[in-house]
């Protein structure tokens, strides 16, 4: 069930892997899964130990490439049934990996550590694990409060997502106080510089023209970088239509 690379939505997939890729590791070690294959839930038979190989199979991808390509999948189906992109169709390495780990309904992989590697490393099998996914999102979404339900999402990526939101909160916060003293530190700088002209016996009119020509320089600089994101954005459409 593979699906075509969407050039269209491929920078957009960043924001459902870039934040976490940080916190989550494709990694995963013989212990940890071991011990997490012989668990078993609500009296359920235990599962089929996952298969470690020496190289990664044909048709399989890390956890992080896989992320991209179901939230690549789901937006190109979103997009092509004119629907709008509410956020649901993004999906972060950290839930697949968390169904990697899971002690029951794993998602289809392998393990596969080289010669030389001192763990293994999860890598999806790419068809089975799509069909896998699409089918347990569907499960997701009708559990609970039915079809109406609030998140597509299961709790777990809601919890990542979660965190994630709580980082980039806090991010900006400390962003916002820097930029706060750094203005405060700016203005002071421009009355320094025009107390040191002032002294210097330079006019108040050639002063102005300065301040002037500052602002002109920053709005030109402004607008040339808008433009070049304006020129991306129009390409990027071309190239998916």
């Amino acid at each position: 069930m593979t699906t075509p690379d969407v050039d269209l939505f491929a920078d957009m997939t960043s924001e459902a892997t870039d934040s976490t890729e940080t916190n989550t590791s494709d990694a995963a070690t013989t212990a940890e899964m071991t011990s997490e294959s012989s668990e078993s839930t609500d009296g359920e038979s235990e599962q089929t130990p996952v298969q470690t190989v020496d190289s990664v199979p044909d048709g399989a991808v890390s956890v992080t490439d896989f992320a991209k390509h179901i939230t690549q999948y789901l937006m190109r189906q979103k997009f092509e049934a004119g629907e709008d992109m509410d956020g649901s169709e993004f999906t972060v390495p950290a839930a697949v990996y968390q169904t990697v780990k899971a002690s029951r309904d794993r998602i289809p992989h392998v393990l596969v550590k080289g010669e030389g590697d001192s763990e293994p490393r999860a890598y999806i099998l790419l068809d089975e694990a799509t069909t896998w996914w699409l089918s347990r999102r569907e499960k997701l979404a009708t559990r609970g409060t039915g079809a109406g339900r609030a998140s597509n999402r299961s709790a777990e990526d809601n919890l990542e997502l979660l965190k994630g939101a709580v980082e980039r909160d806090l991010y900006a916060a400390d962003r916002l106080a820097m930029w706060t003293l750094k203005k405060e530190q700016t203005a002071k700088l421009i009355e320094k510089y025009k107390g040191f002209l002032k002294e210097q016996n330079v006019s108040d009119e050639t002063i102005s023209l300065a301040l002037q020509e500052g602002q002109d320089n920053y709005a030109a600089e402004k607008a040339a970088k808008e433009s070049q994101k304006a020129k991306k954005g129009d390409s990027a459409t071309s190239d998916g239509e």
